[in-house]
């Protein structure tokens, strides 16, 4: 992951690409590669530490007992949580570590599966897999495909935390009853027990603070079938991973956005952000001599026409720059194609009009994304703006949130007021850990701001 004198090595290998490109060995500029999805999601990436740790303790192990049930030993079930934040690498592990399972001739018999609850994530990844061996399209699903095929050896389940019960299926509803049904599962259900029954081993990639719907799996819930299950003879573990990778301000940004939001920003009192954020712009192009990893670009932007103008520079200066927003309008152009979603200080805006690999999609960079687009992808820089369903309460000195500024229907059924307050504030928290070369907002409540 590091190695001695890395930033030279970068920084010619940048210089040799150069060099090709000019030669016509090479076709691409770096940084187009750097933006794609098969660069973001290779398996072929130099792994963390303790990615390399887990993948090899979850592999040794899945090579030992396959042989012992080649020998006569009975199979054993078992249920592996992989704890993460924001931009740990919990995808890039599952990827590797199905990549890597798929291609060792003494598992070739393994029935195995990548599960992702986002219909996005699912076609960006099924695209994916056309270039990598051994892996195709069929073996992306979601928790619904698992449940109509036979039984897997093998479940890793990426965005775990978005596993959902009958609160989250809409119109889906009676098609979710029916698998519990035919799963005879009560109709209480989540997803995720749906997983527990079709495999043999379970590998769920998890983080609490992404639950952005009450009707999700939240550590409660996950802790009370955990301890079910080892009532029921099957064993559990878990890992976490820790390395930051996406986010360039490190563990100490991605703390300080989650204390803000969870109104503990006290605990930052002496935080020196001037070793953390940069005011002058990061130029990919030109690189760091002096570092391999520059500071991390924060801070507001108090118009939104100038909010637009630096997305729109930072889209041309390094591409993946898209903005993003809280649940706090209406969709109206669902109905009404021609309507505008967002107007803020004259100036209309839509929601995204792509609800599968929209960050990707050709009119990305003119919309605003919503929090089940984006979650599970990299932007490079991410520009949020911070709704009318958040504000600074200034007689109880916090963040609140306001219910009735909260648009989305489905993630507001049921919720009890605790559980819309964290819902709301887990969906700020993922949407200003998605830029990895910095973060730029829009508050729309001055008190907040």
């Amino acid at each position: 992951f590091d190695y001695f004198e890395r930033p030279q090595y970068r920084q010619r290998f940048r210089d040799l690409w150069t060099k090709l490109r000019e030669e016509n060995y090479a076709i691409h500029p770096i940084e187009e590669l750097e933006n794609s999805d098969l660069f973001k999601f290779s398996p072929f990436k130099t792994l963390t530490p303790d990615q390399y740790e887990t993948i090899e303790t979850i592999f040794k192990r899945l090579e030992q007992e396959h042989e012992d049930v080649k020998h006569g030993g009975s199979k054993r079930e078992r249920i592996t949580v992989v704890n993460g934040a924001p931009g740990t690498g919990k995808t890039i592990l599952a990827i590797s570590l199905m990549f890597k399972i798929k291609n060792e001739p003494n598992l070739s018999g393994l029935r195995v599966g990548f599960v992702t609850p986002m219909d996005s994530l699912k076609k960006t990844l099924r695209k994916l897999t056309h270039f990598l061996p051994g892996l195709k399209p069929g073996d992306i699903l979601s928790p619904s495909d698992v449940t109509k095929n036979d039984r897997y050896d093998i479940l890793l389940v990426d965005e775990a935390h978005r596993l959902g019960n009958y609160l989250s299926m809409g119109s889906g509803i009676k098609a979710f009853y029916s698998t519990c049904d035919r799963l005879d599962l009560p109709h209480t259900s989540n997803q995720v027990d749906w997983i527990f029954k079709c495999c043999d081993k379970a590998y769920l990639l998890y983080d609490p603070k992404q639950q952005v719907r009450a009707s999700g799996l939240n550590r409660d819930g996950l802790e009370r079938r955990l301890n079910q299950l080892e009532e029921e003879g099957i064993e559990t573990e878990e890992f976490s991973l820790s390395t930051q990778m996406r986010v360039r301000g490190g563990d100490e940004y991605l703390d300080f956005v989650y204390d803000l939001l969870d109104n503990k920003a006290y605990m930052h009192a002496g935080m020196k952000f001037k070793n953390l954020f940069s005011s002058e712009p990061y130029d990919s192009r030109t690189g760091d001599p002096n570092s391999d990893t520059p500071r991390y670009q924060f801070g507001i932007v108090n118009q939104f026409e100038d909010f637009c103008s630096l997305q729109q520079a930072k889209e041309e200066e390094v591409g993946l720059s898209r903005m993003t927003a809280g649940f706090a309008w209406k969709w109206e152009t669902k109905k009404h194609k021609d309507a505008f979603d967002i107007v803020i200080e004259g100036i209309p805006k839509r929601w995204n009009s792509s609800q599968k690999d929209w960050v990707n999609s050709p009119n990305a960079v003119n919309e605003v994304g919503c929090i089940h687009t984006v979650q599970g992808y990299d932007l490079n820089y991410g520009f949020v703006i911070l709704g009318p369903d958040i504000y600074y309460d200034n007689d109880k000195g916090g963040v609140c949130v306001n219910k009735a500024n909260f648009k989305d229907t489905v993630a507001k059924k049921k919720a009890s007021d605790d559980d819309l307050r964290k819902i709301i504030v887990n969906a700020y928290y993922v949407l200003m850990t998605r830029g990895m070369l910095g973060t730029y907002l829009y508050v729309c409540n001055t008190a907040l701001k």
